[in-house]
C-alpha cells in the first residue's frame, strides 16, 4: 500500500513539473516586498497577543523577539516605501517587546497589540498576493 502511495507521489510530482499551474514570477518589486514584511509583523503581533492571552509570557516574548528582529532586519527597507510610518511601527514595536519583558499588565499589552494590528490594516494589500504568499514562504525558510 506504501509503495502505491509513493507511485502516485511521484507521478503528480513529475507532473506539477510539466504542467505548472501558476505562471513563473522572476521578480517581486518593492510593494509586495513591503506588503509580505508587514503581513509577517502581523502575524507576529498575532502569535505575541495569543501568548499573552494564555498567560505565557516566555513564548510571548520569543514570539515578540522574533517579530522585533524580523522588522528590524527590513527597516531599513521599509524606511525607503514610508519612512514615518515604519519608523513609529518600529519604536511600537520595540516599546511593545520592553513591556513584555518588564512583565507588565496583560490587558494594556493586548490593547497595545490590537491598536499596532489595526494600523497594520489600513496598509492596502495589493494586486498580487500569490507573490506576496511566495515571499512569505521564502521568509519562513530561512
Amino acid at each position: 500500500m506504501q509503495s502505491k502511495f509513493y507511485w502516485y507521489l511521484i507521478i503528480v510530482v513529475f507532473a506539477s513539473g510539466l504542467f505548472p499551474f501558476t505562471p513563473t514570477v522572476y521578480a517581486q518589486n518593492e510593494q509586495e516586498n513591503y506588503v509580505s514584511t508587514l503581513i509577517i509583523t502581523g502575524i507576529g503581533l498575532e502569535l505575541t497577543k495569543q501568548a499573552l492571552l494564555d498567560d505565557n509570557y516566555d513564548s510571548a516574548e520569543k514570539y515578540s523577539t522574533l517579530t522585533n528582529n524580523f522588522y528590524g532586519k527590513n527597516i531599513q527597507f521599509l524606511r525607503t516605501i514610508d519612512s514615518d510610518f515604519s519608523d513609529d511601527m518600529h519604536i511600537e514595536l520595540l516599546d511593545l517587546h520592553s513591556g513584555i519583558l518588564s512583565k507588565s499588565n496583560p490587558p494594556d499589552l493586548i490593547n497595545q497589540i490590537n491598536q499596532l494590528q489595526e494600523t497594520l490594516s489600513l496598509v492596502p494589500l495589493g494586486e498580487n498576493l500569490n507573490i506576496v504568499v511566495a515571499f512569505i514562504l521564502s521568509e519562513t525558510d530561512e
